[in-house]
């Protein structure tokens, strides 16, 4: 996980792919990834980013909610592209989180969204669970579907 996302253009759906895997064989959890557009343009500097905002928000799931699941999407529609990152948990006081401040983890995400002229977002999900949105601009590409 040190060069997570790794140093040439495209290489952010790879990274993904392989932390899956990872988490599924490691954490013993459902870690599941798909897309849908074409994110071979994203750039290291953003897919760095990018990749940490997954790792960090699977591991506040796993640490904190005590997620089984995991599921990362990442979606382009135009000139907007998004990194949602869902789980099963038992989610948290999303108020209360923003409003002291939040923690170091929640900070970075928000930090490393605004860096890729992005924005953040943390939402409930239907009674358990959190989801983590980030969307930012992108110019459009060709579109492909990948599902793990």
């Amino acid at each position: 996980g040190i060069m997570p996302a790794g140093q040439e253009r495209g290489a952010l759906l790879p990274a993904l792919e392989h932390f899956a895997h990872e988490m599924s064989a490691m954490a013993g959890i459902r870690c599941r990834l798909s897309s849908r557009g074409n994110f071979d343009h994203v750039s290291p500097e953003a897919g760095g980013h990018l990749f940490r905002i997954v790792q960090e928000a699977t591991n506040n799931a796993l640490r904190h909610g005590r997620a089984r699941r995991v599921r990362i999407t990442l979606a382009q529609r135009g000139d907007c592209s998004r990194l949602t990152i869902t789980d099963d948990g038992r989610g948290c006081d999303i108020p209360a989180v923003l409003e002291r401040a939040a923690g170091f983890g929640v900070r970075s995400m928000r930090a490393r969204s605004e860096q890729i002229g992005g924005t953040f977002q943390l939402k409930p999900r239907g009674g358990h669970g959190l989801r983590v949105q980030v969307t930012w601009k992108t110019p459009p590409a060709p579109e492909t579907n990948y599902t793990i």
